[in-house]
């Protein structure tokens, strides 16, 4: 499962807003794998990964609102699935605390990436800062309290020639040729953050793109496995 890049997207958004559950009633045991996120913006993403999950495993997903919230998850029953990210890639049940990124993984920059992406989607904002002189200044982020974990993406970004920083729980980078390099080689599958980037390339970024980085598809780039 490790080198499938499907997988491995799975296994970042799990890492941003997913959590492992494993409860015992008076019947049997429930091995509960989930991903939450918001009812309005994020339901199309969740449903991207919803189709990637039966693609993986041959299972469907049940979605449940959270009631008085703007939240909605959805539950992936698969005891063997929830004891290979825990057992295999020290996915913690029950509360995150300590998340760091399965160390073969992380080391490896192709099957990072896709993790990465994951993550990002999960727990990252696309957003426009301005200049001292009120132009519009792309950035991204991705915001955790897992400094191990952000620690491993950096390193990683940073060997493989992006600019970033880490300031308290959030991981940073600036600028049209960072956030253009970040979505040639890295990319979302999130429809909220690639409106976004849409919105910003189509209007002060197009010119920039057009000169910098020819092989940005008008699409922009999808390195993921298509289902």
């Amino acid at each position: 499962m490790t080198c499938d890049p499907l997988f491995l997207e799975f296994y970042g958004a799990l890492l941003g807003d997913g959590w492992l559950s494993a409860l015992s009633n008076e019947k049997k045991k429930l091995w509960w794998v989930g991903v939450s996120g918001h009812a309005k913006l994020d339901k199309s993403y969740l449903e991207y990964l919803a189709k990637n999950i039966k693609a993986l495993f041959k299972k469907e997903v049940y979605f449940k609102f959270k009631k008085g919230t703007n939240g909605l998850e959805f539950i992936l029953c698969h005891k063997a699935l929830l004891l290979f990210l825990n057992r295999e890639l020290g996915f913690p049940i029950g509360l995150k605390s300590d998340l760091k990124i399965a160390d073969g993984i992380a080391a490896d920059w192709e099957k990072l990436k896709p993790v990465i992406r994951g993550i990002f989607d999960t727990d990252g904002c696309f957003y426009l800062d301005k200049t001292p002189v009120g132009r519009p200044y792309p950035c991204l982020s991705i915001t955790m309290k897992a400094p191990v974990l952000l620690g491993q993406i950096k390193e990683q970004l940073v060997n493989h020639g992006f600019k970033c920083c880490i300031t308290g729980i959030k991981l940073l980078l600036k600028g049209s040729i960072q956030i253009n390099k970040w979505m040639v080689e890295i990319g979302s599958n999130n429809p909220k953050h690639k409106k976004k980037y849409e919105l910003w390339k189509s209007s002060c970024g197009a010119t920039w793109i057009a000169q910098q980085h020819p092989k940005l598809k008008a699409e922009g780039s999808n390195p993921s496995r298509s289902v």
